[in-house]
């Protein structure tokens, strides 16, 4: 015979040495919601409520929606359902912040990797990223902020950010022999 939604609650409630209040904080509801529940008065869980218990309190979906099997997840699905939350954050983070592509995935990657405590994903994050060249970031700036001073205007801090960006792509470019000086001119008048 399936266990009815409250006695499950008062399982889990009791199982983890929680109050009612607690756990309405953990579930991110109000305590009637929770007397409402263990109580037998309410007789399905929010998805919300749902998602809760399996992320939060590392409850077994399964267990949750038939009462069979194991109440709680092992240490290891435990750890990887944190994982999968911490990633989806993260992931939604990044994402609203609008950045390309390739940017995107290296913030993600590497808030990830801090995130999850773990030096050697963090170093492996930073192998793969592309290498980042200081001296050509210092003649861009140095170049765009003489630019500038030359001809007496005035970006708004975004035009000098993408100025400086473009220098810097083509500084890099043209000590890979694939851009000029010519480049670098063009590059202002685009921006006037």
């Amino acid at each position: 015979m399936e266990k009815l939604l409250s006695d499950k609650i008062r399982e889990i409630k009791d199982a983890l040495g929680l109050t009612q209040q607690q756990l309405a904080e953990t579930l991110g509801v109000k305590l009637d919601r929770v007397k409402s529940l263990t109580s037998g008065k309410v007789d399905k869980l929010s998805q919300a409520e749902a998602k809760a218990l399996v992320e939060k309190l590392h409850v077994h979906s399964t267990w949750l929606a038939t009462g069979e099997g194991e109440m709680f997840q092992s240490p290891g699905e435990a750890k990887f359902t944190t994982s999968l939350v911490t990633l989806k954050q993260v992931s939604d983070a990044v994402t609203a912040l609008g950045l390309p592509s390739e940017r995107a995935a290296q913030a993600r990657d590497i808030t990830f990797a801090v995130l999850q405590g773990s030096a050697d994903l963090v170093n492996n994050v930073f192998d793969r990223m592309p290498t980042f060249d200081v001296d050509a970031l210092d003649k861009a700036v140095e170049y765009v902020e003489n630019r500038l001073t030359l001809a007496r205007k005035k970006f708004t801090p975004q035009q000098k950010a993408q100025a400086i960006r473009l220098a810097y792509v083509l500084t890099v470019a043209e000590r890979q022999g694939s851009a000029t000086k010519n480049d670098m001119e063009s590059l202002f008048e685009l921006l006037k």
